[in-house]
């Protein structure tokens, strides 16, 4: 007789499997995404720069943009895929960590030429959950990498984590101006958002992000907690964005 639990445990992780490698099939397109367009405007804005250098050498500053985008992405799949290797050869390895100390190691791992700025983190509970490790230093890397990144020089990075009722909030603030946008050579939102989520799946995390939305300057105050908005400034001639992801991570996994 056929024991039809042991078939039905056997499909289920079967099926586990095949979520999971569609999940990393489409992490891996979204990356190439990434690399294949910069690649394919650094080619042509080359065959510019063949034809008639004169006018095009001022295209050299945004080819250099994008080859350190693409450097960045590099970088960003060879932590990935660090992390990949180590959540093999360990996959039920978890432990339990002070959030602070979590936070500082990531702020030195994937930080480390920061001297010139400022980070300020704020918490109110150092307890932290039995997660898993290396994807917890994967995610909180990420999400302070953000922070920082797209935080212009000159101004503080914000990392605000807060113990509400039964589960842990996490609030990521940063401000840039527009042209941060364009000239920022750092994580870019598509791409972290992307690792972001693909954390929060595998370590039973929940994520929201928030919608974006324009408001009258006078109500920024009231409205900075909820989310990702713009604002323009006194002269118009830029818009200070505020971008916030907020992961719900449950106390006990």
């Amino acid at each position: 007789m056929i024991d039809l639990k042991i078939n039905n445990e056997e499909i289920m992780t079967l099926q586990k499997r095949i979520k999971e490698f569609e999940e990393e099939r489409d992490l891996i397109r979204f990356i190439q995404h990434e690399i294949n367009a910069p690649l394919g405007a650094m080619n042509g804005f080359t065959q510019i720069l063949n034809e008639d250098y004169e006018n095009g050498k001022e295209l050299i500053p945004r080819l250099y943009s994008l080859s350190r985008k693409i450097t960045s992405v590099n970088e960003v799949m060879k932590t990935f895929y660090k992390s990949k290797e180590e959540l093999s050869a360990e996959a039920s390895k978890k432990r339990t960590s002070k959030l602070a100390e979590i936070i500082k190691e990531n702020s030195e791992i994937f930080l480390p030429n920061l001297k010139n700025r400022e980070i300020q983190i704020y918490h109110r509970n150092e307890a932290f959950s039995k997660v898993n490790y290396e994807l917890t230093d994967m995610l909180l890397g990420t999400i302070i990498g953000d922070t920082v990144k797209w935080s212009p020089e000159g101004e503080i990075a914000k990392f605000a984590i807060n113990d509400k009722d039964e589960f842990y909030e996490i609030l990521f603030e940063n401000y840039y101006g527009k042209e941060m946008i364009h000239s920022n050579i750092g994580l870019n939102n598509g791409l972290g958002t992307k690792i972001i989520d693909y954390c929060i799946k595998k370590t039973g995390f929940e994520i929201e992000h928030y919608n974006e939305k324009r408001i009258n300057p006078s109500l920024y105050s009231k409205v900075k907690k909820i989310g990702k908005m713009t604002q323009p400034l006194e002269d118009f001639s830029k818009i200070i964005g505020l971008h916030g992801t907020k992961i719900v991570i449950p106390k006990v996994l």
